[in-house]
Order: structure tokens, then sequence, then C-alpha cells
């Protein structure tokens, strides 16, 4: 993935940290996971909104051949009402790069990117059309 798609997708405070250390050398990957309820509705449609309680973690990897991921990001479709000018998503970012860092809630950071997914349920499901490895 494009180092600046990678780097959009982070804890707030380290996007502009970790731009800067990343090496010409890094290959910035993804791995996507959904619990039942999420992968059930991302099928062939991709369209409406998710059922409450549906999770989608993105394990972010630094480098695709390192060890372990440099952190996780996830959306957790949260009760009608948590949220409602954002569809009622909980965001949390967990940094293990650094230093261990659990971030959750209402992220400005993450609400301002996902709004721009609004007719999709703030996913922007882009990783459903590339073929895994």
């Amino acid at each position: 993935m494009p180092a600046g798609a990678y780097t959009l997708c982070i804890s707030p405070g380290f996007t502009e940290n970790l731009a800067k250390s990343l090496s010409p050398h890094d290959v910035p990957a993804i791995k996507v996971y959904a619990n039942p309820a999420a992968e059930k509705h991302l099928g062939a449609d991709r369209t409406g909104s998710l059922p409450v309680g549906a999770t989608v973690v993105k394990e972010k990897w630094r480098n695709e051949k390192d060890k372990l991921p440099a952190g996780y990001a996830a959306m957790v479709k949260r009760e009608k009402g948590y949220d409602p000018d954002h569809g009622d998503w909980e965001y949390v970012y967990v940094n293990l790069s650094d230093e261990l860092k659990v971030s959750r809630g209402r992220i400005e950071s993450c609400i301002k990117c996902h709004s721009g997914a609004a007719e999709k349920d703030y996913l922007f499901r882009t990783y459903l059309d590339v073929p895994a490895k």
C-alpha cells in the first residue's frame, strides 16, 4: 500500500512521526478482519448500514516482512444515538510501534477522514477489491 495511505489511519499525534520514520525500503501493508456481523454485510452489494456490533479491524504493518504489526485500527458499530452525525461508529487505535497507546471513542481524525465515505456507512471498503496475497 502507498505510504501516504498507510499514514492516514493512525493514532492521533503519531501520523507526522510515522511518515518521517518510514524508509524507502519499508513496504507498508494492512490485513483486514471482520467479525461475522460485519463480514456478512461486506458482501457483494457493499451498501447500507452495518448492524450494531459489527466490527472491522485493520492490522497495520510498517513493513510487510516485520514480525509484529505497528498497530491496529478498528471501527465498532454502536447502538443508535452513540454518534448519529457520524454513523454511530466508535473508533479504536492501538499504537504498538513507539509505545503502547490506546485511543478510542469519537476520534476526531478518524471521523474527519471517514466522513468522506458516509454513503458507504463510513467504510471505504477499497481493500475488498484487492486480492489477498
